[in-house]
């Protein structure tokens, strides 16, 4: 792959801050100084664009322009990437016999054509290849990028698949994690979005147990971890007794609107305790699917004042990024986007309304069905 000076700049912020969009040099400083510093490009301009629907119809597949608009604006935007370009590959067969394992070629692809197809960019699990094939793990341990490489160029003509039967033996038991959203304050008699995520259940035929040591709602299943109120420096102190207790196979976690509410550096403390919360569900099972939701918007009109707004915005950007970590470090983990709700969908500049929460139900369904492995189903979870 050829060294792009922009590439290198949107790497390190010193280099943004003294440099600007000057490709040229970007390029002398890695070769006069950066090289002997140990360091690299860690910036992807096509999984940038991909990330973000506005950019890849404006942009296209143009690596300068992607790492310029970076420079010059992505990052006070509070943008990050969430998009990876062998992982998409992985997820579907023809671009496996296509592409092999050339993530530039499955970034490219997914701007250019499979995001107005509908594509899931996400579907293929690192994580859950690695630990259901032993030998996979003893070659790799937990490198995620190695594990999907090998699957693209073996573990899928190999047809090694994951059944995932005794994950859904029984019912798979999801633990909703959370404050008072997860309770479902604005809707409580529903459970929130508890009772149509149960519901969407019912009608795919999929047979789940809520966990909690709470209940809450006038629905079938009413468990729940959702505390009215409660921090992420506070769930940090209960979370492994919970875990022990409802030995969860999922949870569904999303918390810190409490922190940003209150502490106007949530964004500098909230993506740590999200890290300690998922570590400590992991020491007590790391088979236990962790999903981490975006925190839902807030409204400037609040009682807690209009800074709340962009502390958010912040918050979600370190919330993204350590999820990112863990998940490169094998944990088995995704980020879940919330970004389709708006502030439209506030009942009171905080909590949903019952549509806002139908529309949460929804999100928290498609990415259990994309991130969960399936009995009977591929590593490709839903290859068509």
């Amino acid at each position: 792959m050829a060294f792009n000076g922009l590439e290198y700049i949107a790497s390190y912020p010193d280099l943004m801050a003294a440099f600007g969009p000057n490709k040229a040099a970007g390029e002398s400083h890695y070769l006069n100084f950066g090289r002997f510093e140990g360091r690299t490009v860690t910036f992807d301009a096509l999984e940038y664009i991909a990330s973000y629907a506005d950019l890849r119809a404006a942009l296209g597949v143009n690596e300068d322009v992607g790492a310029s608009h970076y420079i010059t604006n992505g990052r006070f935007e509070n943008r990050v990437s969430n998009f990876d370009g062998l992982q998409y590959i992985a997820s579907y067969s023809d671009l496996i016999g296509a592409f092999g394992a050339n993530s530039d070629a499955g970034s490219s692809h997914y701007i250019l054509n499979g995001a107005q197809e509908g594509r899931d960019s996400d579907s293929f699990s690192a994580y859950h290849y690695l630990h259901d094939n032993p030998d996979l793990m003893a070659a790799f341990g937990n490198n995620v990028e190695a594990a999907t490489q090998h699957y693209i160029e073996h573990g899928f003509l190999e047809h090694r698949v994951d059944t995932a039967d005794l994950l859904w033996a029984g019912g798979l038991r999801i633990m909703p994690v959370g404050d008072s959203i997860t309770r479902g304050s604005g809707s409580v008699g529903s459970g929130g979005y508890r009772g149509p995520l149960d519901s969407l259940f019912n009608g795919a035929g999929q047979d789940v147990d809520f966990v909690g040591d709470f209940s809450a709602g006038a629905i079938t299943d009413r468990n729940h971890q959702g505390v009215s109120g409660l921090t992420a420096t506070e769930l940090n102190t209960t979370i492994a007794g919970a875990a022990q207790r409802n030995s969860p196979d999922v949870a569904l976690l999303m918390i810190g609107t409490n922190d940003v509410l209150r502490e106007t550096n949530a964004a500098s403390t909230v993506p740590g305790e999200v890290v300690s919360i998922v570590n400590q569900i992991h020491a007590v099972n790391p088979e236990t699917h962790v999903l981490v939701a975006q925190l839902t918007p807030l409204a400037a009109t609040t009682s807690f004042g209009a800074g709340v707004v962009g502390v958010r915005a912040a918050t979600n950007v370190g919330i993204t990024n350590a999820v990112h970590q863990l998940e490169a470090q094998g944990h088995a983990i995704s980020l879940v986007d919330t970004s389709s709700i708006t502030q439209a969908d506030l009942i009171d500049g905080i909590h949903l309304t019952p549509a806002g929460y139908q529309k949460f139900a929804a999100i928290w369904f498609d990415a259990i069905q994309d991130e969960v492995p399936h009995p009977g189903t591929a590593h490709t979870d839903f290859i068509v």
